[in-house]
């Protein structure tokens, strides 16, 4: 128990009152860049085409068809857009640049850079 007179707030609220209060925003691991060109990026709307299926797991369907997407990728590929939105399409965007779809590449060994030009589309430059 608090004592009153040194910490009203403690003892009205708790020991753990603050804490847990906090929101954590994740970092961007995907890198900004405005320079760079996606004119033969081959591109992929994995939102629609998870959510046309009648199925109640529409990002689970959306990160199946991002992962086999890539690992069907040609060789003469150089790169994939993934255009997923910017307002409906967070979740994917989250998974895409927030890292696990990098630990995803790491594991197939597959070298690759994932940046960004808008909100609404991420890319994925393959490195041969």
């Amino acid at each position: 128990m608090a004592n009153r007179n040194k910490n009203i707030n403690k003892y009205t609220l708790g020991k753990n009152a603050h804490k847990h209060n906090k929101n954590k925003k994740f970092k961007c691991k995907a890198l900004y860049d405005k320079a760079e060109s996606n004119e033969n990026y081959k591109k992929i709307d994995p939102v629609h085409k998870s959510m046309s299926c009648k199925t109640n797991a529409p990002l689970y369907e959306a990160k199946k068809c991002i992962k086999k997407a890539i690992l069907k990728k040609d060789n003469e590929i150089i790169g994939i857009t993934f255009i997923h939105g910017s307002k409906g399409g967070t979740a994917i965007s989250d998974w895409i640049r927030n890292g696990p779809l990098q630990d995803f590449l790491n594991t197939k060994n597959i070298k690759s850079r994932i940046w960004y030009r808008n909100d609404s589309e991420t890319n994925i430059g393959f490195i041969f």
